[in-house]
């Protein structure tokens, strides 16, 4: 099943900036493995894996500005809906 990971800002910010990506298109990630870097109110946060499955796409590059809601990247994963 391909499923968009979309970001989930945290409260009291209104944009956060990729600062880098932990994994690239074709790996194989966990659900709860730290998957990406974005940096909001000066703080730098890993953001962790919200499936298991195989990246096929990233939609948000480093130094893009991203808000609640935009797809950081898309997974294949064995689950179905």
């Amino acid at each position: 099943m391909i499923v968009e990971f979309r970001y989930s800002q945290e409260p009291g910010s209104d944009t956060s900036v990729v600062t880098g990506w932990l994994k690239n298109v074709g790996d194989v990630v966990s659900h709860g493995e730290p998957l990406i870097e974005v940096e909001n109110n000066k703080v730098t946060v890993v953001v962790e894996s919200p499936y298991t499955g195989t990246i096929v796409d990233v939609e948000a590059e480093v130094g893009d500005e991203i808000t609640d809601g935009d797809v950081l990247a898309v997974f294949e994963t064995k689950e179905t809906s």
